[in-house]
């Protein structure tokens, strides 16, 4: 047996958990969905450990960078400047080129800052200057502002449609990596670094280099500004008293994002986390305020995850806020993608205050929280004082925040996870309960329980089952039902059909409880099976099938049969001399009666008349059970049938002095009907003596026939008491009757349906009723019986 499931968490794949056992069928439902629990904890543990690597690993790369800006923070000449970086470039990547191209706006192109790490001739002529189709890959890295990577060079459309991949692989360049250079909104350049060897550049190296080109912007911009300077002075003038331009400090961006990348890996509780990145950030930037605002598509509204230096935190999972996101500046800033800088926020109509303000704040630096196309939210610092923060805070707050969205999605990410493993556990041992209790259950019920699946193998065989059918379990589960065939004989085999024939139908269907299977085993007990398909909508899964042992019903109910027919019996011979004789003295052989002798004799006579047709009825009913009823098949016309039905209650009518109007509805093309003469009417006499008696004066009775296909419908419908969904249910039992007092005042055992469903059923036809329950609104009891052929040699639909 083998079970295996995928290992995911998200997007991501990491492998395959599996387990295989020696003996097959080791493995069900709940073995499935606890190896699937137990993929996804394993997929989640394995996406942290990947996600705290990744971040120690960028931890330690930023390090790095900070320490070469830190050393290359005083270098003011551009030459030395680009050496020195492109260096640490190359070596941090593994790449053996590298370098910095500067953008012309005039020109519209790129232009190399020599010198190129790797190519000691500098770059090809060719390569020195780079246009900028709008189709091309530096115009995407310029819309985007994200990476671009080429694995191979030759052959790269946008290579080629821009005309560079010629000159690149003229030049000995076989795979690229490029990030945008920007220092707040001044697009310098691109940084590139090529030919690393192996499988080339990936998605860690992309990071590394975007992450690396934020740090080193602000150097590239001073010194390309100290360079146009000295540029624009005249030869042999004397430089003025005035400095040279600032050059603004990395280090001041770099160690911030250091902390904030520390904070990041320490854990995944994303409010603790976003309270300390925020108090790291206000600190740094020596703001007043600082917010944390989430997007919360479920609430349309901003949700505050973190707060700084407002005296309360908000709530874990945050606080929603009662501004409009439409109305506000945090909005402004997540709808259009866009930091800004705002010295008075006073004249600012996008800005509406969290709170009351003691004292009201003044000035603002903010930006959103992406990953990819997704807006998360907003991080805002904010100050009493006009014009606290400068160009060099946006460029902090944006570096962070490129740290800050990811780890937000991840810690989400992992709560969702975490909460579908914590719910997939606590169903899972809500199963495993069930299961339990389900297994003592059927160990502890007395019926023998199977179950099978859609290979008809056997899954389940409990104690009583083994009892019963006298087999062992272990000879039997994982054995499939031909197997159990074997044991059992050609007494199963009727079982076994029935679950063939579910298992090659499209929608199986249960089989009716008279219908149940019964088999003899050689020990002369009889076993009563009862079969159920399992369904999952219209696909079969498998069956359950209950085994009960009924040999000492069935030896009851041959008793009472045997008692019944004896009883019959020995009343009919005495009841026929007690009629024989009443009818004497009725016709005066024994004198001359009065009328109120001839009154009382009559009543003796109806009793003894409703006494005989009981002794009838037992008698068919012994007749049924023991299956000695012989039919005797041939054609019947049912309008003929009908018509005398119809003489007979409108005689009974005049007889009995009772207004009763009798209605038959019979189409002129009927087929005839394939039936035992008697029976039939036998049938029919007692479902239309039911609704003369059972039909109040002034009612009316329809006898009804039509054809169905291969079968003909006779319906027998009354104005009478009707029938209650109750006892609808029960109204073909034996000896059954209502408790309605019109019910009461007629005679009769509760035998008549009994034997009229059993007689129907051995004409291969049907009969049922329906009814409202509603007095005046009767009852229709519908009897179908097979068509005859047209030729009158047997039962319409089979074959000759």
């Amino acid at each position: 047996s083998y079970v295996g499931v995928q290992l995911t968490a998200g997007s991501e794949r990491f492998g395959t958990l599996e387990a295989a056992h020696f003996e097959p069928l080791a493995f069900g439902e709940p073995s499935l969905e606890l190896i699937a629990l137990l993929g996804t904890m394993t997929a989640l543990a394995l996406q942290r450990i990947q996600q705290g690597l990744a971040l120690k690993r960028g931890e330690a790369e930023l390090a790095r960078q900070t320490e070469i800006l830190r050393l290359t923070s005083q270098i003011q000449d551009l030459g030395a400047l680009v050496t020195e970086l492109s260096t640490y470039l190359a070596r941090s990547l593994g790449a053996p080129v590298a370098g910095f191209m500067h953008y012309d706006p005039q020109a519209q192109s790129f232009r190399a800052l020599e010198p190129f790490h790797g190519l000691t001739e500098g770059l090809p002529a060719g390569l020195r200057i780079w246009e900028v189709p709008p189709d091309g890959p530096l115009a995407a890295v310029w819309a985007s502002q994200t990476y671009w990577l080429a694995s191979a060079v030759e052959g790269d459309s946008l290579l080629e449609r821009a005309g560079l991949a010629a000159p690149l692989v003229e030049a000995g360049i076989h795979n690229l990596l490029i990030a945008p250079l920007q220092s707040g909104e001044h697009r310098l350049g691109i940084l590139l670094a090529a030919n690393k060897p192996g499988e080339g550049f990936g998605e860690f190296d992309a990071d590394r280099i975007v992450s690396f080109a934020t740090l080193c912007a602000p150097l590239i911009e001073a010194a390309l500004s100290l360079h146009s300077s000295e540029a624009q002075q005249e030869p042999g003038q004397i430089r003025s008293g005035n400095p040279a331009p600032a050059l603004d400090p990395p280090l001041a961006t770099a160690e911030p994002i250091l902390l904030i990348t520390t904070e990041l890996s320490s854990g995944l509780d994303l409010d603790k986390m976003l309270s300390r990145v925020l108090e790291v950030l206000c600190q740094s930037a020596g703001a007043d305020r600082g917010a944390i605002l989430l997007t919360s598509p479920e609430e349309g509204q901003l949700m505050l995850r973190a707060s700084w230096g407002a005296g309360t935190r908000p709530p874990p999972g945050g606080r929603p806020m009662a501004q409009n996101p439409d109305q506000s500046l945090a909005g402004w800033v997540i709808a259009h993608r866009q930091p800004v800088l705002l010295d008075d926020l006073s004249q600012d109509d996008r800005w509406v205050p969290f709170t009351e303000e003691r004292q009201p704040l003044l000035s603002t630096v903010a930006a959103p929280l992406t990953v990819g196309e997704e807006v998360l939210g907003a991080i805002l610092l904010l100050s009493h004082q006009p014009a606290a923060f400068s160009e060099s805070h946006r460029r902090l707050l944006a570096s962070a925040a490129h740290l800050i969205a990811p780890a937000i999605r991840s810690a989400e990410l992992y709560g969702l996870i975490a909460d579908q493993a914590e719910h997939l556990g606590m169903m899972l041992r809500s199963q495993q309960v069930e299961a339990s209790q389900s297994h003592a259950i059927l160990n502890a019920i007395a019926d023998g329980v199977i179950v099978t699946n859609r290979s008809h193998r056997v899954l389940l065989f409990n104690p009583a089952a083994a009892r019963i059918l006298g087999l062992p379990a272990e000879q039997v589960i994982g054995q499939a039902t031909s197997h159990l065939l074997e044991a059992l004989g050609e007494h199963g085999q009727g079982w076994f059909d029935i679950l063939h024939d579910w298992s090659q139908a499209t929608q199986p269907r249960p089989a009716p409880p008279e219908q149940a299977e019964r088999m003899e085993l050689s020990d002369g007990r009889v076993i009563a099976i009862h079969p159920a398909p399992v369904l999952l909508g219209e696909e079969y899964l498998g069956a359950v099938s209950i085994f009960r042992d009924i040999t000492r019903e069935v030896e009851v109910d041959r008793l009472k049969s045997e008692f019944v027919a004896t009883v019959s019996h020995e009343l009919r011979t005495p009841m026929t001399s007690i009629k024989g004789f009443l009818d004497l003295l009725l016709m005066g052989v024994a004198g001359e009666l009065d009328t109120e002798q001839r009154r009382y004799l009559n009543i003796v006579r109806q009793n003894t008349e409703r006494l005989e047709m009981l002794v009838v009825d037992l008698l068919d009913l012994s007749r049924i059970e023991a299956g000695k009823v012989q039919l005797h098949f041939q054609p019947l016309e049912v309008a003929a049938l009908l018509s005398e039905l119809q003489q007979y209650v409108e005689h009974r009518c005049q007889e009995e002095e009772k207004r009763l109007s009798v209605h038959l509805e019979t189409p002129s093309e009927l087929p005839r009907l394939w039936g035992d003469p008697e029976r039939v009417r036998q049938v029919l006499a007692n479902l239309v003596d039911n609704a003369y008696s059972y039909t109040p004066t002034g009612g009316e009775v329809w006898l009804r026939a039509r054809a169905a296909g291969a079968m003909i419908e006779i319906e027998v419908t009354d104005t009478g008491i009707g029938i209650s969904l109750e006892e609808q249910a029960r109204i073909f039992e034996r000896f059954y009757r209502g408790e309605q007092a019109l019910i009461m005042g007629v005679s009769g055992a509760g035998l008549g349906l009994s034997i009229a469903l059993h007689m129907v059923e051995m004409h291969g036809g049907r009969l049922w009723v329906t009814s409202e329950g509603i007095p005046g609104k009767g009852s229709t009891f519908t009897l179908a019986l097979p068509a005859a052929r047209p030729d009158g040699s047997g039962p319409l639909g089979e074959e000759s």
